[in-house]
């Protein structure tokens, strides 16, 4: 049930993406490379195996001690996702001040600013708030 509401709110979310425009309105290299980069380096950094917990956990049957360590990977992954989007957000206005004579810089500084806190807050939302609810009711 959980992973139909999880697909259910993506698919909604692109709905209204594409009553809009075009999806391609959404993707933003630097975004991504923000946001995905960040998140995924900082789990790296604070929690030994996290990739390969967090695979195990989407896949399969935890012990009891593993779903407390996912529990804390997912709260780090959330906290990060979220922070980094931030990080983005202030890239993208400093890029925007720096060019702010020039309609061809603001353009894509905006699509930075904006984009890297959409894609963290959506990551945060659709991915890292459900693991660790999943990973609670594996530890209880």
């Amino acid at each position: 049930m959980r992973l139909f509401s999880i697909l259910l709110a993506l698919g909604i979310i692109v709905a209204a993406v594409l009553m809009g425009g075009s999806l391609m309105n959404f993707v933003n290299a630097p975004s991504i490379l923000v946001v995905f980069g960040v998140t995924g380096l900082g789990l790296v950094g604070a929690h030994d195996k996290a990739f390969s917990l967090i695979l195990r956990g989407l896949t399969g049957k935890l012990s009891a001690e593993e779903a407390t360590t996912l529990t804390h990977i997912a709260q780090t992954g959330n906290r990060l996702s979220i922070a980094s989007g931030w990080v983005g957000v202030l890239i993208g206005l400093i890029q925007m001040l720096h060019g702010i004579e020039d309609l061809s810089v603001i353009q894509p500084a905006t699509a930075v600013c904006l984009l890297t806190a959409f894609y963290g807050h959506t990551l945060s939302t659709l991915f890292w708030i459900p693991l660790e609810q999943s990973c609670k009711t594996a530890e209880a």
